[in-house]
């Protein structure tokens, strides 16, 4: 859900349709969560940080 807000145009709604039917609220809080994680855990930033290379190498 992160990557897909953060790649794409698409509305929350729309989103969470995609994944599992899925409420705009559920997709907000799993971006949020992931924001907060990446502020706070340099582990899982860089983890990010190496799939959003991944993403740019394609």
């Amino acid at each position: 859900m992160f990557f897909a807000k953060s790649y794409t145009k698409n509305s929350l709604a729309t989103i969470g349709a995609q994944i599992g039917g899925k409420d705009h609220a559920t997709v907000l809080h799993a971006c949020k969560t992931v924001n907060n994680l990446i502020e706070t855990d340099k582990r899982f930033k860089r983890y990010i940080t190496d799939i959003e290379k991944r993403f740019k190498m394609q």
